[in-house]
């Protein structure tokens, strides 16, 4: 069973599920956002509204932006722009995030736009709760995108996630040592080895880790892709 890109991407936009997404009722938002692009997503050339001012953004598929401190109306709009004959530059919205109440702090991943959408946004945004009380230090974030129950090893951790879910594993390991790192698939009621390696465990850090069907590949084959980040804390 082959997976399609639009499938990914359609339960990619359904995380907002994880959380009702509910605008603030009194502005101003204060929320820190990180940005990070789906793969085959340019986001590049985007720009925030800070105080009036355009403040220039850089959004990467292959690590987080950096931390961008953001007061303001909710929901954030991102905009493109346009030098006009005259020397003034017109703002043209790209896309926007909606945050939902009590989120401090998030991750905003950058999709393509629904196909089919006429004069929609140029991307969709999914809004990830990114606080260290949600998604700690030291841990791994699993996102299982693939159409299979997905059992995983991180070091001593052991779980079976089924497809379309997400949940947080924390080793029990020491600091900066190598972890194994394992991931099956049940396919056809049988556990078949897919993923066998080895990462450096930090407790400084933490790593969101995409497992998706490869849609290049005739038979089931994973794909995984991790994105850490590291505090000096």
């Amino acid at each position: 069973m082959k997976k399609s890109p639009l499938s990914i991407l359609t339960f990619l936009l359904l995380l907002g599920a994880f959380f009702p997404l509910r605008a603030q009722e009194e502005p101003p938002l204060r929320v820190h956002f990180t940005c990070l692009a789906w793969d085959g997503v340019h986001a590049s050339g985007l720009h925030y509204l800070d105080g009036g001012e355009l403040v220039p953004l850089r959004i990467s598929s292959v690590f987080r932006g950096k931390s961008h401190e953001y007061a303001g109306t909710n929901p954030i709009v991102f905009y493109r722009t346009e030098a006009l004959a005259d020397g003034t530059v017109q703002r043209i919205p790209a896309a926007s995030a909606t945050i939902p109440a009590g989120m401090n702090d998030v991750l905003l991943l950058f999709l393509p736009a629904t196909p089919g959408q006429e004069n929609g946004p140029e991307f969709n945004i999914v809004v990830i709760d990114d606080s260290p009380s949600v998604f700690p230090w030291g841990s791994y974030c699993i996102y299982n995108l693939s159409a299979y129950e997905v059992g995983g090893i991180i070091g001593s951790e052991k779980f079976v996630l089924p497809g379309k879910k997400s949940r947080i594993v924390i080793p029990d390991s020491k600091d900066e040592v190598d972890v194994q790192i394992h991931f099956s698939q049940k396919i056809d009621g049988q556990w078949v080895p897919k993923v066998n390696t080895r990462w450096v465990y930090r407790k400084n850090g933490r790593s969101i880790v995409f497992v998706t069907d490869d849609v290049t590949s005739r038979k089931p084959r994973l794909k995984i892709k991790s994105i850490d980040q590291f505090t000096s804390k």
